[in-house]
């Protein structure tokens, strides 16, 4: 006599068990923010997603089991501390901007968003870390261009105006050096200039000298050199002398014409 025919997973606790577990892992790869899971008691990382281990530049095999005050600067321990212990006091959610640390050693700015709950009988807290560079980086940016309008609008002399430019420029880029040059003819005059030599101003440079400023002026459109040792056209002695490894040419145009870069 024949049974009903059934499948052998279905209904099983230890098959939905394997699924959930499996669901749990895709939702936290696929997340778009980094994500790590600690036990509140001991501070020891449990679990951890791809993002989190590409925002701090580790592995996962060394993530997990790692204390979670390592994901930040070790300087910082103490005040970080204070504020886990006081995520685990809430019990709900809570949002910060701190920082976590790069294996490198560089630091990265991320905002927080922390909950707590129970697993089985341990008491557990995630926390869904935001990189905040880029919008930190565009905030910086477009405060700088603000605080450059400013200056351009002002009723300082036009010198006054470019060095101000000039130096905002430099700051708000964090290049080492920032220069503005004028056309004359087929010669570049060096109208003033951020961390440049003193003798530097006033004097002028061929076109051989600074093909990359040539091109800019031809084109009319920036141009962005990253390794001059690469580019042999561009990477000329006068470059070489000045310690230049990588620029950024703009060129400044009023009514079609090229006046300086």
């Amino acid at each position: 006599m024949a049974g009903n025919t059934r499948d052998s997973g279905a209904g099983r606790p230890e098959v939905a068990l394997t699924e959930s577990a499996e669901m749990y892992r895709k939702a936290m790869d696929l997340a778009n923010d980094a994500m790590f899971v600690a036990d509140t008691t001991t501070g020891i990382l449990v679990e951890a997603n791809q993002m989190g281990s590409q925002l701090i530049g580790r592995p996962l095999s060394e993530i997990i089991g790692m204390h979670q005050a390592k994901l930040h600067p070790p300087e910082k321990a103490k005040q970080y501390a204070d504020i886990f212990m006081e995520y685990v006091a809430k019990g709900q959610g809570v949002t910060v901007e701190l920082l976590a640390r790069h294996a490198d050693g560089h630091d990265i700015p991320v905002e927080i968003s922390s909950s707590v709950f129970q697993l089985g009988d341990k008491t557990m807290v995630i926390g869904i870390f935001r990189d905040l560079t880029t919008r930190n980086r565009a905030k910086e940016l477009s405060d700088g261009l603000n605080e450059i309008n400013k200056i351009i609008n002002s009723t300082l002399d036009a010198d006054e105006i470019l060095n101000r430019v000039v130096t905002s420029s430099a700051a708000v880029l964090g290049v080492d050096t920032s220069v503005v040059l004028l056309r004359q003819k087929k010669q570049w005059v060096v109208q003033c200039g951020q961390n440049i030599p003193a003798e530097m101003i006033g004097s002028s440079l061929g076109e051989q000298q600074i093909p990359h400023v040539a091109l800019a002026a031809k084109t009319k459109k920036p141009v962005i050199v990253n390794d001059l040792e690469a580019r042999e056209n561009l990477n000329t002695k006068f470059m070489q002398d000045t310690g230049i490894r990588s620029t950024m040419v703009v060129p400044l145009v009023v009514k079609d014409v090229v006046i300086g870069c």
